[in-house]
Protein backbone atom coordinates (compact mmCIF):
# COMPACT_ATOMS: atom_id res chain seq x y z
CA UNK A 1 0.00 0.00 0.00
CA UNK A 2 1.55 3.47 -1.14
CA UNK A 3 0.84 6.37 1.06
CA UNK A 4 2.45 9.76 1.60
CA UNK A 5 3.13 10.03 5.73
CA UNK A 6 6.63 9.92 5.13
CA UNK A 7 6.10 12.92 2.99
CA UNK A 8 3.51 14.56 5.54
CA UNK A 9 6.07 14.30 8.19
CA UNK A 10 8.97 16.02 6.39
CA UNK A 11 6.47 18.83 5.08
CA UNK A 12 5.23 19.25 8.05
CA UNK A 13 8.36 20.36 9.47
CA UNK A 14 9.65 21.88 6.53
CA UNK A 15 6.74 23.78 6.90
CA UNK A 16 6.63 24.86 10.89
CA UNK A 17 10.37 26.10 10.19
CA UNK A 18 9.63 28.21 7.49
CA UNK A 19 6.53 29.38 8.98
CA UNK A 20 8.67 30.28 12.45
CA UNK A 21 11.39 31.82 10.64
CA UNK A 22 8.62 34.19 8.61
CA UNK A 23 6.96 35.14 11.91
CA UNK A 24 9.78 35.63 13.39
CA UNK A 25 11.70 38.15 11.00
CA UNK A 26 8.39 39.90 10.44
CA UNK A 27 7.78 40.28 14.15
CA UNK A 28 10.86 41.12 15.61
CA UNK A 29 9.45 42.40 19.15
CA UNK A 30 6.93 40.30 19.49
CA UNK A 31 7.38 37.23 22.15
CA UNK A 32 7.88 33.37 21.86
CA UNK A 33 4.16 33.01 22.52
CA UNK A 34 2.68 35.36 20.23
CA UNK A 35 4.73 33.62 17.32
CA UNK A 36 3.66 29.83 18.79
CA UNK A 37 -0.20 31.38 18.20
CA UNK A 38 0.37 32.51 14.79
CA UNK A 39 2.08 30.10 13.36
CA UNK A 40 -0.65 27.35 14.63
CA UNK A 41 -3.53 29.67 12.88
CA UNK A 42 -1.30 29.70 9.45
CA UNK A 43 -0.69 25.76 9.65
CA UNK A 44 -3.44 24.50 11.15
CA UNK A 45 -5.54 21.94 9.35
CA UNK A 46 -8.67 24.20 7.71
CA UNK A 47 -6.06 26.31 6.55
CA UNK A 48 -3.92 23.61 4.80
CA UNK A 49 -7.28 22.83 3.58
CA UNK A 50 -7.96 25.58 1.86
CA UNK A 51 -4.44 26.33 0.47
CA UNK A 52 -4.99 23.04 -1.11
CA UNK A 53 -7.89 23.61 -2.77
CA UNK A 54 -6.58 27.29 -3.60
CA UNK A 55 -4.23 25.43 -5.76
CA UNK A 56 -5.64 22.84 -7.36
CA UNK A 57 -3.94 20.16 -5.63
CA UNK A 58 -7.04 18.42 -4.03
CA UNK A 59 -7.91 17.47 -7.68
CA UNK A 60 -4.94 15.58 -7.64
CA UNK A 61 -5.55 13.28 -4.60
CA UNK A 62 -6.96 9.78 -4.56
CA UNK A 63 -8.04 7.78 -1.72
CA UNK A 64 -10.26 5.16 -0.99
CA UNK A 65 -11.19 7.64 1.99
CA UNK A 66 -14.06 9.50 1.84
CA UNK A 67 -13.21 13.34 2.01
CA UNK A 68 -15.87 14.15 4.23
CA UNK A 69 -15.39 11.49 6.56
CA UNK A 70 -14.87 13.09 10.19
CA UNK A 71 -11.37 13.64 11.08
CA UNK A 72 -9.61 13.21 7.94
CA UNK A 73 -7.71 16.27 6.91
CA UNK A 74 -6.96 14.67 3.44
CA UNK A 75 -6.22 17.66 1.29
CA UNK A 76 -3.86 19.20 4.31
CA UNK A 77 -1.87 15.76 4.62
CA UNK A 78 -1.63 16.17 0.71
CA UNK A 79 -0.25 19.76 1.28
CA UNK A 80 2.23 18.51 3.81
CA UNK A 81 3.25 15.95 1.42
CA UNK A 82 3.31 18.26 -1.51
CA UNK A 83 5.52 20.14 0.39
CA UNK A 84 7.95 17.60 1.59
CA UNK A 85 8.58 16.42 -1.97
CA UNK A 86 9.41 19.65 -3.14
CA UNK A 87 11.88 20.30 0.23
CA UNK A 88 13.17 16.56 -1.15
CA UNK A 89 13.59 17.41 -5.34
CA UNK A 90 14.41 21.18 -4.94
CA UNK A 91 15.67 22.11 -1.45
CA UNK A 92 14.92 23.96 1.43
CA UNK A 93 15.37 27.53 -0.17
CA UNK A 94 13.20 26.76 -3.23
CA UNK A 95 10.33 25.11 -0.93
CA UNK A 96 10.56 28.34 1.48
CA UNK A 97 10.58 30.27 -1.82
CA UNK A 98 7.32 28.79 -3.00
CA UNK A 99 5.69 29.11 0.49
CA UNK A 100 6.81 32.65 1.59
CA UNK A 101 7.20 34.51 -2.05
CA UNK A 102 4.25 32.65 -3.69
CA UNK A 103 2.09 31.03 -1.36
CA UNK A 104 1.45 33.12 1.75
CA UNK A 105 0.63 36.91 -0.19
CA UNK A 106 -1.58 35.64 -2.37
CA UNK A 107 -3.98 33.30 -0.25
CA UNK A 108 -3.18 34.05 3.49
CA UNK A 109 -3.69 37.33 5.47
CA UNK A 110 -1.61 37.29 8.26
CA UNK A 111 -2.94 41.17 9.81
CA UNK A 112 -6.75 38.83 9.76
CA UNK A 113 -4.55 35.09 11.32
CA UNK A 114 -2.66 37.57 13.91
CA UNK A 115 -6.22 38.18 15.50
CA UNK A 116 -7.97 35.31 14.82
CA UNK A 117 -8.11 32.50 17.60
CA UNK A 118 -9.23 29.29 16.26
CA UNK A 119 -7.67 27.40 19.50
CA UNK A 120 -11.00 26.95 20.33
CA UNK A 121 -9.89 24.70 23.58
CA UNK A 122 -7.66 27.14 25.03
CA UNK A 123 -10.77 29.76 24.18
CA UNK A 124 -13.09 27.05 25.94
CA UNK A 125 -10.41 26.81 29.29
CA UNK A 126 -10.58 31.01 29.25
CA UNK A 127 -14.10 30.95 29.06
CA UNK A 128 -14.40 28.51 31.78
CA UNK A 129 -11.81 30.99 34.05
CA UNK A 130 -14.04 33.73 33.40
CA UNK A 131 -17.33 32.51 34.78
CA UNK A 132 -16.20 30.50 37.23
CA UNK A 133 -17.04 27.07 35.53
CA UNK A 134 -14.70 23.97 35.51
CA UNK A 135 -14.66 22.71 31.80
CA UNK A 136 -12.90 18.93 31.56
CA UNK A 137 -12.11 16.98 28.17
CA UNK A 138 -12.09 13.68 28.86
CA UNK A 139 -10.39 12.11 25.50
CA UNK A 140 -9.40 8.61 24.23
CA UNK A 141 -9.35 6.45 21.47
CA UNK A 142 -13.16 5.60 20.11
CA UNK A 143 -12.70 1.65 20.13
CA UNK A 144 -9.52 -0.72 20.94
CA UNK A 145 -6.87 -0.65 17.63
CA UNK A 146 -9.11 2.81 16.82
CA UNK A 147 -7.80 5.42 14.29
CA UNK A 148 -10.20 7.95 15.80
CA UNK A 149 -10.34 9.82 19.26
CA UNK A 150 -13.25 11.01 21.30
CA UNK A 151 -13.56 13.75 23.59
CA UNK A 152 -16.31 14.89 25.81
CA UNK A 153 -16.33 18.30 27.16
CA UNK A 154 -17.99 18.81 30.77
CA UNK A 155 -18.78 21.75 32.10
CA UNK A 156 -18.67 20.85 35.64
CA UNK A 157 -20.32 17.66 35.35
CA UNK A 158 -22.70 18.28 32.75
CA UNK A 159 -21.90 16.66 29.05
CA UNK A 160 -21.81 19.42 27.00
CA UNK A 161 -20.30 18.15 23.28
CA UNK A 162 -18.73 15.61 21.95
CA UNK A 163 -15.94 15.87 19.18
CA UNK A 164 -13.97 13.15 17.08
CA UNK A 165 -10.76 13.57 15.47
CA UNK A 166 -8.24 11.63 14.07
CA UNK A 167 -6.03 13.27 16.88
CA UNK A 168 -6.56 14.17 20.50
CA UNK A 169 -5.84 17.41 19.74
CA UNK A 170 -8.33 17.05 16.62
CA UNK A 171 -10.91 16.12 18.86
CA UNK A 172 -10.96 18.33 22.07
CA UNK A 173 -10.70 20.49 19.33
CA UNK A 174 -13.97 19.85 17.56
CA UNK A 175 -15.33 19.47 21.03
CA UNK A 176 -14.79 22.95 22.31
CA UNK A 177 -16.14 24.51 18.60
CA UNK A 178 -19.06 22.81 18.96
CA UNK A 179 -19.50 23.92 22.93
CA UNK A 180 -18.63 27.35 22.03
CA UNK A 181 -21.00 27.56 19.27
CA UNK A 182 -23.64 26.23 22.22
CA UNK A 183 -22.99 29.02 24.63
CA UNK A 184 -23.26 31.75 22.00
CA UNK A 185 -19.54 32.77 22.42
CA UNK A 186 -18.68 32.12 18.20
CA UNK A 187 -21.13 31.68 15.42
CA UNK A 188 -20.89 28.54 13.69
CA UNK A 189 -19.82 28.70 9.89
Amino acid sequence: MVNNERLEFLGDSVLDLLIGEYLYKKFPEEQEGFLTQCRSRIVNGENLTELTKHIGLDKLVKTNVKTNAQGVHLYGDAFEAFLGAVYLDRGFKKAGRYIIDRIMPKYLNIVELEHHNCNYKSQMIEWGQKHKKTVVFETDLDAPGSKYFVSTLKIGDNEMTIGIGSSKKEAEQKAARMCLEKLGVINGD
